[in-house]
């Protein structure tokens, strides 16, 4: 007889009442249902991300509500002594009870989103010390290039008493470390020496603190060449500081995000995009490159506004590209057009609508639908303040030059391109209204032919 069909019968006639299972572990109160216990742990991630929390992942809130999220570029470690840097163990470690990378992917996955970061170098198992998590690669590249010169500062005890002249001497001279015929000269420079407090007479012991701007040196070979040997038994190294981001007093195990001006730092290294920056700590991005030269698909975009604005328009884009496309592609077909002239070596798709919107549109029009745009969006008078400024720097009125309003206009394009788009035909109808365009209606015509013989110069 089964015993669990004989204890449900017994207890659905009375006999014996159910006992409440609850595990040691767990506190009065809490959840024991596993799908219960899902919804807690989503409702406290979904909390937690919209109160701003550092590695909450926006997926569980809407993308409109996380304005302002941010994921530290550098994630601090101290790795503790007896781990590997690697994310399985092997049968020889797993046998001594070494731990790998799964258990601290696992506790800073909800906190940090540590599945997303990758481990800055590697350290042995039996030293500790600082180690950096970073989720870009061009940092990790950075801070393990000995040409960036990053400054390591590793701390270690050895045995014996040390003289730091000798060893200060020594060690910028260059050691030789490595295997036999593979030798290589590292380079460090001593920081600090002092007794170890509370070591004999007889077993004499020193801390140093050594500086190096090499990340493959290994500082305890480096010293046992210098005659100061570690104590294999229980070797005491760790990493104190990389650059400016420093140990501090994070305990062994812990993770904490690095500061603004840690994270600045790192981003600086690396050469990364303004974007990656820490809000508070944003350089300010040169106007020029923020309002820069325009693309293909603006241009086209811009263009396409002017030449629908009346069959005259189009008659004469038309013309100029009859004039300046080579004879085989006139029938070929508009999509292929711009791929076929790239590999023929023709003239550029981009500088052929440039040319025509800088020579042929009037610059009134263009004048009109960059006031247009800075009266309709906000906060785009300043940023034409500062552009005109700095065209004025280089010795050119950006009011009146066609170049530098078409690059502006493309710039608006991408922030508001319905009100540049009415802008245009504000500017195109009132100069019709006026009179204007059609007392310029000579001009292009006369400017076709120019444009024909400095494209046949040029070809």
């Amino acid at each position: 007889m089964d015993p669990a069909r004989m204890l449900s019968a017994l207890r659905q006639c009375g006999v014996g009442t159910p006992k409440e299972r609850t595990s040691p572990h767990q506190p009065a109160g809490s959840l024991a249902s596993a799908a219960a216990m899902r919804k807690m742990v989503l409702q406290r991630r979904q909390e937690a991300s919209q109160k701003q929390g550092i590695g909450m992942k926006p997926s569980l809130i809407r993308r409109s509500e996380l304005q302002d999220f941010r994921l530290p570029i550098v994630v601090k470690w101290h790795k503790p002594v007896g781990m590997t840097c690697r994310d399985r163990r092997d049968r020889q470690q797993f046998r001594d009870g070494v731990e790998d990378l799964r258990l601290v992917r696992v506790l800073g996955r909800d906190k940090f989103e540590l599945d997303l970061y990758d481990l800055v170098g590697e350290l042995p198992d039996e030293y500790g010390g600082l180690m950096l998590w970073s989720r870009d690669k061009e940092v990790t590249k950075s801070l393990l290039d000995p040409q960036k010169g990053v400054l390591i500062k590793v701390e270690a005890e050895v045995l014996g008493v040390v003289d730091p002249e000798r060893l200060q001497r020594r060690l910028s001279k260059g050691v030789e470390t490595g295997p036999v015929g593979f030798r290589v000269v590292r380079h460090a420079g001593l920081v600090e020496c002092a007794l170890v407090p509370g070591c004999g007479l007889q077993d004499p012991r020193t801390r140093v603190v050594i500086a190096t701007r090499d990340p493959e040196c290994r500082v305890d070979e480096l010293l046992r060449r210098c005659g100061l040997p570690v104590d294999s038994k229980s070797p005491k190294v760790q990493v104190l500081s990389i650059g400016p981001l420093d140990l501090g007093t994070l305990p062994a195990g812990g993770l904490v995000a690095a500061s603004d001006e840690e994270d600045a730092w790192a981003c600086q290294l690396a050469g990364l995009a303004v974007r990656e920056y820490p809000l508070r700590l944003r350089p300010p991005e040169p106007i020029l490159e923020k309002v820069s030269e325009p693309q293909l698909v603006q241009l086209k975009w811009v263009l396409n506004r002017w030449v629908h604005k009346g069959p005259t328009t189009k008659s004469e884009w038309d013309a100029y590209r009859r004039t300046v496309e080579p004879p085989k592609m006139r029938g070929v077909h508009p999509r292929n057009r711009e791929q076929l002239l790239e590999e023929g070596g023709g003239p550029d798709p981009a500088e052929i609508r440039r040319k025509f919107l800088t020579t042929f549109v009037p610059a009134e029009v263009l004048t009109e639908a960059v006031q247009c745009c800075l009266d309709a969006v906000p906060g785009m008078a300043e940023v034409w303040a500062e552009f005109a400024g700095a065209v004025e720097e280089e010795g050119g009125d950006a009011w009146a030059q066609p170049e530098a309003l078409v690059r502006f206009l493309c710039f608006a394009r991408r922030r508001a391109p319905e009100e540049v788009a009415e802008g245009v035909r504000h500017a195109a109808l009132c100069l019709s209204e006026r009179g204007e365009a059609a007392a310029d209606s000579l001009q292009p015509r006369a400017a076709l032919s120019q444009a024909a013989a400095s494209q046949a110069m040029a070809s």
